[in-house]
């Protein structure tokens, strides 16, 4: 299994996350809370070069993010996986000769250059600093090792649709236009 490329992707998502207030699992709207076990979602191009995968943020010509990351508690996230498990266990997984990973959930093939979402399980913790006397959240993965498992996107369509309430709604459409 290649080796994801570290990068200060989540970083950059937790303060994004902190200018829009979003600070509420997805799937329950919940408060996140300083110690809580969570789950990152993003989506991301996954890019295979020298043996190294590297996911890389999917934005829009404005240089957003065409599909905002969310945060869910580790029991939501757990239910979510159940319910996609069930949906896909099914329905035979897309096999490929050659594939940078494979769907936590329906076990299809994951190409390079595609799209998938990406999640990181970690902790919430309070910022050692304060420097603005504000005490702040920091994400940290979990033993600070940064593995993410991955997400095809037609499990990701399902899950959209049928379990989040349309969170990421144009989900269907952005896969069309690239």
């Amino acid at each position: 299994m290649p080796k994801l490329v570290k990068e200060s992707v989540v970083r950059r998502i937790f303060d994004a996350s902190k200018e829009q207030r979003v600070y509420t699992c997805q799937l329950c709207s919940e408060d996140l809370q300083p110690h809580s076990m969570l789950t990152l979602a993003r989506f991301a191009q996954l890019d295979l070069q020298n043996g190294r995968l590297t996911a890389h943020d999917i934005l829009d010509s404005k240089g957003k993010y065409m599909w905002w990351p969310y945060w869910f508690h580790e029991g939501c996230m757990e239910d979510i996986l159940v319910c996609l498990h069930e949906a896909f266990t099914n329905d035979p997984a897309r096999i490929y000769s050659t594939y940078v990973c494979e769907c936590a959930t329906c076990k299809s093939h994951i190409r390079h250059g595609e799209f998938a979402a990406v999640f990181m399980d970690g902790e919430l913790t309070l910022s050692d600093r304060c420097p603005d006397g504000q005490w702040s959240l920091e994400f940290d993965s979990i033993g600070g090792n940064d593995i993410p498992y991955f997400i095809c996107m037609e499990c990701m369509e399902y899950a959209s649709k049928n379990i989040l309430d349309n969170t990421w709604e144009d989900l269907h459409n952005g896969l069309e236009k690239h």
